[in-house]
């Protein structure tokens, strides 16, 4: 995979802007934004979680792309790296409220 020039980088954050577009309820519009962001990055899957739950035991999730993406692998494998705990700790701690990505290269 080739590094992205900046320019490459504004195209896909302005499609995934696009994506979310002017929509008032949530899960059509995360679920565009996911279709977009699989789609644009070459992803088999994404998920938006919620973590106001930080204290159950299950992960909390919002939307995931495909409906499906709990039964596999990967997903499987990222939940064992990750507690929502521990999740929700590292996220706080990202300077400026900087994503925190989670790639398998498998």
């Amino acid at each position: 995979m080739k590094a992205a020039s900046p320019g490459d980088e504004t195209e896909v954050l302005y499609a995934l802007a696009m994506a979310i577009g002017e929509s008032i309820d949530l899960e059509p519009m995360v679920r565009r934004f996911l279709v977009s962001l699989v789609r644009l990055l070459e992803g088999n899957g994404a998920a938006v979680l919620q973590l106001e739950q930080v204290s159950s035991a299950t992960p909390p999730l919002c939307c995931l792309l495909p409906r499906n993406l709990a039964r596999t692998p990967c997903y499987a494998d990222f939940w064992e790296r990750w507690t929502p705990q521990r999740l929700y700790q590292t996220l706080a701690q990202q300077p400026g409220g900087l994503p925190l990505v989670a790639v398998d290269s498998r």
